[in-house]
């Protein structure tokens, strides 16, 4: 694994020792998981040579090309899902994207979601405190605290549900750590 000198930044800052191996734990809604090690890595990989096709409908499968996540304009992604609206598949292609802003992803999950869905919480996260950080950094994602002003009633009701479920399997240290941000998001209607 490559960038285990970041992970071992973080547990210094957990008084947590440091080591040359990180166990982690995937598991499923179902309960299902797996143990893994992961192992530290100097080897670097190269990127391979992709060829990406420009987004489209093939046979009745819409293929959705994102080739940035970074100033990817809204307006495309409504275009683009009202064009597949009737397909039985959906592709979502974002290889080879290096990250960016997570608004495009907001712009997306939310053509997934039922008719009488209401808002969903997507993420909840905390992030070191720094003083060199704005204390809503990460406004970017959107991810914004449970006092921001731009929640709405029916936001407001599915934070709190969200938070009475959420049980995170690790306290973070409230002198270390922000409040918890949450990212929400709302269907999308054609």
């Amino acid at each position: 694994m490559v960038g285990m000198s970041r992970i071992n930044i973080l547990r210094r800052d957990m008084n947590l020792p440091s080591s040359s191996s990180i166990s982690v734990t995937l598991a499923d809604l179902e309960g299902n998981s797996i143990d893994l090690n992961l192992i530290a890595s100097r080897k670097r990989y190269p990127l391979a040579s992709i060829s990406f096709s420009p987004t489209q409908i093939i046979g009745n499968i819409g293929y959705l090309r994102i080739p940035k996540m970074k100033d990817y304009p809204t307006e495309k992604i409504q275009k683009d899902m009202l064009r597949f609206q009737n397909t039985s598949a959906l592709i979502i292609d974002v290889r080879g994207i290096p990250g960016g802003k997570h608004q495009i992803l907001g712009d997306i999950w939310g053509y997934f979601l039922t008719m009488d869905s209401g808002p969903l919480v997507a993420n909840i996260v905390t992030n070191r405190e720094k003083p060199i950080f704005d204390k809503n950094r990460l406004h970017y994602r959107p991810s914004h605290r449970e006092s921001w002003s731009g929640w709405d009633k029916e936001d407001l009701v599915a934070l709190k549900e969200a938070k009475r479920k959420f049980k995170p399997e690790w306290k973070a240290p409230e002198d270390l750590f922000s409040q918890c941000h949450c990212m929400i998001i709302k269907k999308k209607h054609f």
